[in-house]
């Protein structure tokens, strides 16, 4: 008995609509596969740069890293710093080259912004030698024990914005003694030595009014905002 061939079946219609509804959702499917890699690949690159980059260290000091970040932000610092440094000699510079008498002081104010914007360019690596300075001072400093108190930071501060908390108290000038009461006359109508009337006491120049402490804290607050938002430096960082 010979054994029948068989017959390939015939092949399942699929209808169109159907084919189309497969070939739509693979698209999507592949649609979203391809923009989860990328936004993937988009966390992975913002974590390398805001939370991996700068706590990469570009320098350590006896096992103790700088971080990049702290770096930038003490670059920033400095560099504001200084740039406010050259403004206000170039508008002492005009302040002085109008007037004939101390016009013969600019050439020592250009010699200033000289040295200024040569410090501006050699600021980045400037910068970085002060912080390793910085932390070496810090490392010394914990070896021999010294740690600083908090009113010594505070009195530092005070004294950096000219706040002084004990003021001298100013003196009364006291009245020259008018020569009818300093002097008085001999018998032979001379005046002794020690009766020869005093030179009249010139009158004291009006002293500054020292800073008060609301000025201080004042000052002191708008100056550490302006420092954060230029640099992003803490308080507690400076």
């Amino acid at each position: 008995m010979s054994k029948r061939t068989p017959v390939p079946s015939a092949p399942r219609y699929v209808p169109r609509r159907q084919q189309e509804h497969r070939v739509a959702h693979w698209a999507a499917l592949g649609t979203y596969i391809v923009l989860g890699i990328v936004v993937v690949l988009l966390a992975a690159a913002l974590v390398q740069q805001h939370i991996l980059l700068p706590r990469r260290p570009v320098a350590r000091v006896n096992g103790v890293g700088i971080s990049l970040r702290s770096y930038q932000e003490y670059y920033r610092y400095r560099r504001w710093s200084v740039e406010n440094t050259i403004q206000y000699l170039e508008a002492q510079r005009l302040q002085l080259s109008a007037d004939e008498v101390l016009a013969s002081l600019v050439p020592q104010i250009d010699q200033q912004i000289s040295e200024m914007n040569y410090q501006l360019q050699m600021l980045p690596n400037d910068a970085l030698d002060e912080m390793i300075d910085d932390e070496l001072v810090r490392q010394e400093a914990a070896k021999r024990g010294l740690v600083a108190s908090g009113d010594e930071v505070q009195r530092e501060i005070e004294t950096l914005f000219g706040y002084d908390r004990n003021p001298p108290v100013a003196e009364e000038p006291t009245a020259a003694p008018s020569p009818t009461e300093s002097a008085a006359i001999t018998e032979t109508g001379t005046l002794t030595e020690a009766q020869v009337p005093a030179e009249p006491t010139p009158t004291p120049a009006p002293t500054e009014v020292p800073m008060t402490e609301e000025e201080f804290q004042a000052r002191a607050a708008e100056w550490f905002a302006a420092v954060k938002d230029v640099s992003g430096l803490e308080e507690a960082a400076m």
